[in-house]
């Protein structure tokens, strides 16, 4: 390295990292926030929108946005149900003197709030009721995530007063930009500085190969257009997923493995993807004790968070884990795999998942048994699969895969396919995010998920054709 400009950014890696990602990511942050700005607004209905009133049923209409609201206070039916028009949300309902109502209903068109019967009483009781009604326009997840965050912090329950699909601590995350203004800038930043925290961590973990190295593993993180996409751009928990991904491998690497299990553990409270550790965990060239006590460490730390909330609320819970277990839980499939295309056409999701259990369960055997595949070549075997199977795969995951690229360095292929995959990604998210997904149209996407399929299969055919160059370098003998 002769270039006196590279030597110059080289010399200080970390500060240099950071300097690029002030220079690119909040610039960004604060051009996406004035393009895309949060469309919310407060609808003050009070008894003079009323239009119809039969029994115990009132129907209020407001002229702006379909808002339609219709009370019932028949006994044992008693709530709220506010309907808009396509494209926006109700959001938040407050009965006016009485208090914020709470609802786990899915953030769409119409949504239902139930009544206490406090509330009903003072409804029943009030000779001038108002209510105030947030609406806000679909499409915008800062406003969703906020919500999340600002239910939590007011002290109610996840699942039974706020919806959501995501994994307990995943939510709790979207407390701390609430704390700090709770603009949609705080929220872009916020999940854009774990970018950054994951970019500081691998450097770290490769600080022995040189400050050049370092520079580059923390530059393609930054850098990467799916690391901008799904942290400023759409606002995914992908980015804290690759952060805690990024330092369980990390950890992992250094010798830390106690650290790397609980790291492995607080992941999988996030998300699903630091559950694909868990194989690698077992794959130590280690007394066997030592490799069940890690695994059980990550085990607790992931599943006890669940176990607490569902003692709290069991069927919200329930749904959640159906979500994540079946691909879909009922619903209709999101993302961009080519399995949510294919359901489209009557193929259930349902039938994918037990061909990841499958091939978990032989993972499971090679690692442990036979211990031929240590944690890096395990982990990212299971992630490449798990991008290929799971039915509700979003653009944000395909992060993942970044978090292994260090590690294999060595291998162009995987860092220039990976880079592809996460810019096809792009495409196709935006595509379906577009409504360019019905009809005839459905091709497109389809044949880019196909695509990304059959790239996903080419990665896995050549990740296992190397692993005998790198058992040495990967496995045990050095690390």
């Amino acid at each position: 390295m002769s270039n006196p400009f590279i030597e110059s950014i080289c010399k200080r890696p970390y500060v240099t990292i950071v300097l690029v990602w002030l220079l690119v990511y909040i610039p960004l942050a604060l051009l996406l926030d004035s393009q895309f700005p949060e469309d919310t607004r407060t609808y003050l209905i009070d008894q003079g929108d009323e239009t119809n009133r039969i029994g115990n049923t009132t129907i209020f209409m407001h002229d702006e946005r379909g808002l339609v609201i219709i009370m019932n206070l028949s006994y044992g039916s008693e709530r709220i149900e506010v309907q808009v028009e396509n494209g926006y949300i109700p959001l938040n309902l407050e009965i006016v003197g009485k208090g914020k109502l709470y609802s786990s209903d899915e953030y769409d068109t119409r949504r239902t709030w139930k009544l206490g019967w406090d509330k009903v009483q003072f409804v029943q009781g009030s000779q001038n009721l108002t209510i105030s009604v947030d609406v806000t326009r679909a499409g915008i997840r800062t406003v969703l995530l906020r919500d999340i965050g600002n239910t939590l912090l007011e002290g109610k329950t996840l699942f039974k007063d706020v919806p959501t699909h995501e994994p307990p601590l995943s939510n709790v995350f979207w407390a701390i930009p609430c704390t700090l203004g709770g603009t949609s800038l705080a929220f872009r930043l916020f999940v854009g500085f774990f970018i950054l925290l994951s970019a500081l961590f691998l450097m770290k973990g490769w600080k022995e190969e040189g400050k050049f190295r370092m520079v580059a593993i923390g530059t393609m993180v930054l850098l990467n257009p799916l690391s901008l996409y799904s942290a400023i751009g759409i606002v995914q928990n992908s980015a804290i997923l690759l952060f805690l991904v990024s330092s369980a491998l990390t950890l992992y690497k250094v010798r830390r493995r106690l650290w790397a299990s609980m790291a492995v553990g607080i992941g999988m409270s996030t998300g699903l993807f630091p559950a694909l550790l868990i194989p690698g965990l077992l794959a130590e060239r280690d007394e066997l004790y030592r490799r069940v006590f890690r695994t059980l460490i990550a085990l607790v730390i992931g599943i006890v968070p669940i176990i607490v909330i569902r003692n709290f609320e069991p069927e919200g819970v329930d749904h959640f884990l159906g979500y994540y277990l079946t691909g879909g839980g009922g619903h209709s499939l999101q993302g961009i795999s080519l399995w949510r295309f294919l359901s489209q056409v009557g193929l259930p999701s349902f039938l994918i998942l037990p061909g990841l259990l499958v091939f978990t369960l032989f993972m499971l055997n090679t690692t442990v048994r036979r211990k031929r595949l240590g944690m890096f070549f395990t982990g990212l075997l299971l992630t490449l699969l798990f991008l290929t199977l799971y039915p509700n795969i979003p653009a944000g995951a395909f992060l993942m895969p970044l978090a292994f690229v260090p590690f294999f360095w060595e291998l162009s292929f995987l860092r220039n396919t990976i880079l592809v995959l996460g810019s096809v990604s792009i495409i196709l998210d935006l595509f379906t995010r577009s409504g360019l997904d019905e009809g005839y149209l459905i091709m497109v996407p389809f044949m880019l998920s196909l695509g990304i399929f059959c790239v996903l299969i080419y990665l896995m055919v050549k990740v296992l054709g190397s692993h005998m160059r790198y058992e040495n370098r990967l496995g045990y003998t050095k690390y």
